[in-house]
């Protein structure tokens, strides 16, 4: 019998239970003060023939004496009705509209006279019913009268401000790394928003120094000016009513990609295909200049390596051309276009040149002053200025030996002649310009020659060497006429035979 009775006391409690947490939901509302000198009319979309009319009145809060209106224009309200809050889907956009225009309406920041929450009731119930008639009259049941249509059209006006996304169209789907870029809002009303990337400086959207990569831009409408959220209660059998509070933020996004931009320029010689220089030509020191949409935006020096990389170049069409070639080379005159864009976001541009280049002829021949004769198979050494060979180019049958030598110092060198015949002395070669050149050399026949007294005691014998200058031998006066002939005599068998230098 006790467990019975422990049984239904535990029923009880429970039921108990439910029954205060259901009547803890539930809420009271009473029809409060009337508001001096306005009256209103309806005429509802599902009763046109009716005309109801009332003095403006507040609806409030039994138990916080909180102000609410009615979003149930067709619908009697019965004071002794229970309400229970309800969640309407947020897509529904008249709710939308209604729970706007309570925010704006009456006490939002220079709303607080009275005459607002008659204001604010009229385009509640054209929210809720947009083919019914509501209208403000010179009395209860007279006639219409046009009165508040500023201040009807300052709510109408935040409330569709509040529920426009800001229209940032204009910002590109991509954005260089490190840019600066200002996005005005078409709509006006990105200055009620805060943004996650970037500022918001006025009407715009303003984005800087972001690094490679995507980005979510959310762009927040957060409306907070009270401490507490709109309700909406429902009853049964009265009307349906909304209090003021705070609005669901309002959200718009849009996705951005940030790409790092570069042109990288590289110097190739036209010879080697490469940095590497030929002759002794330089890169270092080549001006190259860029420009945008025909404005020079920068000019670069080139160092020894040849290359250049610039980075963070907004988007757009670009042109590079050489304004001064490396020492040696001939200007480079073409100028190569690019574009820079979300598909093409790096370029590199290769700019040859071609090194200074003279040719070289030489016509080699021999002979004595009366008459010269080509002479063939005569090579001669080519020495670049640090004294290493460069090339060794040989005479032809009509005494002509032929080559190209690009920018640099140069030293001609004669190996062989004919014999009996004085070898051409080295020659230095300066390459600085394209224009060919003709060098016109010619072997003298060598004399012979007889020995000099130079006073009583010294005789001197002048030998012509091929090489140098003539050998000078200084022989005593007291030798014989004959050791001094045997002597030149073997002095010139020597030179001759190349055995002395």
């Amino acid at each position: 019998m006790k467990n019975k009775i422990y049984f239904l006391i535990t029923i009880i409690a429970i039921i108990m239970s439910l029954s205060i947490n259901v009547y803890a939901k539930e809420k009271g509302f009473y029809e409060g003060e009337y508001i001096d000198n306005i009256y209103m009319n309806k005429i509802m979309s599902n009763d046109p023939s009716t005309i109801y009319y009332q003095k403006a009145r507040f609806f409030r809060d039994k138990e916080t004496n909180e102000f609410v209106y009615c979003i149930e224009p067709q619908a009697f309200f019965n004071e002794n009705s229970a309400y229970n809050e309800i969640t309407p889907p947020l897509n529904d956009i008249n709710i939308q509209m209604i729970k706007a225009y309570a925010y704006y309406g009456y006490n939002y920041p220079g709303h607080e006279d009275k005459k607002w929450y008659a204001i604010t009731q009229l385009l509640i119930w054209q929210a809720a019913d947009p083919t019914g008639k509501f209208y403000f009259t010179d009395g209860l049941n007279g006639n219409r009268i046009d009165i508040y249509q500023n201040e009807i059209n300052e709510l109408k006006s935040l409330v569709n401000k509040h529920y426009t996304r800001p229209n940032i169209t204009e910002l590109p789907r991509s954005l260089e790394e490190k840019n600066y870029i200002e996005v005005n809002d078409l709509n006006s009303v990105i200055s009620n928003y805060t943004t996650n990337i970037g500022t918001i400086e006025g009407n715009k959207l303003v984005l800087k120094d972001l690094k490679e990569g995507t980005y979510n831009i959310v762009l927040t409408r957060k409306s907070n000016r009270y401490n507490k959220n709109i309700k909406i209660y429902e009853s049964i059998n009265s009307q349906n009513l909304i209090t003021q509070g705070n609005l669901e933020d309002i959200v718009a996004s849009k996705k951005i990609n940030v790409i790092k931009t570069n042109i990288t320029i590289n110097k190739i010689d036209e010879d080697t295909n490469s940095n590497k220089t030929t002759g002794e030509a330089k890169i270092e020191g080549t001006i190259i200049e860029i420009k945008k949409y025909n404005s020079i935006i920068k000019q670069i020096k080139l160092d020894s390596t040849g290359s250049y990389s610039i980075d963070n170049l907004s988007f757009g069409k670009y042109t590079i051309k050489e304004n001064t070639p490396g020492e040696g080379y001939n200007i480079n005159n073409t100028e190569y276009e690019v574009t820079i864009d979300y598909n093409n976001p790096k370029a590199i541009i290769e700019i040859k040149n071609k090194v200074i280049e003279q040719e070289l002829t030489i016509h080699k021949t021999y002979g004595d002053k009366e008459e010269l004769f080509d002479e063939e198979n005569i090579s001669f050494d080519i020495l670049d200025s640090k004294n290493e060979l460069v090339k060794t180019i040989t005479t032809d049958s009509k005494g002509i030996a032929t080559t190209k030598l690009p920018y640099g110092n140069y030293y001609i060198k004669q190996n062989n002649t004919k014999e009996g015949y004085k070898y051409v002395d080295p020659i230095e070669l300066n390459v600085e310009t394209n224009d060919s050149l003709t060098l016109e050399l010619k072997d003298m026949k060598i004399k012979e020659e007889k020995p000099v007294i130079k006073n009583d005691k010294t005789i001197i014998i002048e030998v012509p060497n091929t090489y140098k200058e003539s050998i000078i031998i200084e022989v005593p006066n007291t030798y014989k006429k004959s050791i001094i002939e045997i002597i030149i005599n073997i002095l010139k068998d020597l030179i001759y035979d190349k055995k002395l230098n």
